[in-house]
């Protein structure tokens, strides 16, 4: 039997990641804000009323949390995009998330392609 060849389009399910990988600097930023967890708060549950879909799970790898928003739908058959972040922990982790949506792409999800420290455990 011969393999058929691989299709060059990919499946529905697939998503585009938006790379955002924070800088010392901004994990520093990070640590410090939001202290009260209300900024955070606001934001995720304000992005899962608006129709994204979170997802947390343990990062066994890096020893943290990750968490995941996608988008809920895209216009003119586009693909979805989903930004992660990792945290020490599960709040840790939201808060990351909060802070890259917020502070680093002001809400705007273009493609940001920065890979100061992919391995971090935190950002």
């Amino acid at each position: 039997m011969s393999k058929q060849p691989k299709s060059s389009t990919r499946n529905s399910w697939e998503v585009d990641f938006v790379n955002v990988s924070l800088s010392k600097e901004q994990k520093l930023l990070l640590m410090k804000w939001d202290t009260t967890g209300e900024l955070t708060s606001d934001a995720i549950t304000r992005l899962v009323s608006d129709g994204y879909k979170l997802s947390i799970s343990a990062d066994k790898a890096h020893d943290c949390v990750g968490a995941y928003l996608t988008e809920g739908s895209v216009v003119a058959g586009g693909r979805k995009r989903c930004l992660g972040a990792r945290g020490p922990d599960f709040f840790g982790a939201l808060k990351a998330l909060a802070y890259k949506h917020l502070i680093v792409l002001a809400t705007s999800w273009g493609e940001l392609d920065n890979t100061d420290d992919p391995n971090s455990s935190w950002g």
